[in-house]
């Protein structure tokens, strides 16, 4: 009989082990779950073009260099920039950067856009 009731006692003692184990881990969030993109304030120059679909759908136009090679993707800042009046036009950008979605590229936020 004491020997039943130990065996309870140490079920027990495991089960809140495990309860209280189980509700630390969901108290806390995974360690990157709710980390914030980062964003660094950047300014390039270049022609500003319309941009074609991509698969992730990130930005509406292209700033490419001399060259004609893709310095930055770029989207305006909630309504705040409008894009199209630069379109093919020599450009000052400023705004937030990221990375994008897809692997290896750069999306600007524009927070302010002037002519040059």
């Amino acid at each position: 009989m004491r020997a039943e009731k130990t065996k309870v006692v140490k079920l027990w003692i495991l089960i809140l082990l495990l309860a209280l184990l189980g509700t630390q881990s969901l108290a806390e969030p995974p360690k990157d779950c709710c980390k914030q993109k980062e964003t660094m304030m950047k300014s390039y120059t270049g022609k500003v073009e319309p941009m074609g679909m991509s698969m992730f759908m990130q930005g509406t136009h292209q700033l490419v260099d001399d060259s004609g090679e893709m310095v930055v993707i770029l989207q305006a800042e909630n309504g705040k920039v409008d894009l199209n009046k630069f379109v093919n036009k020599k450009v000052k950008v400023s705004g937030n950067e990221e990375p994008t979605v897809e692997a290896g590229g750069t999306i600007l936020t524009v927070t302010s856009i002037d002519a040059i």
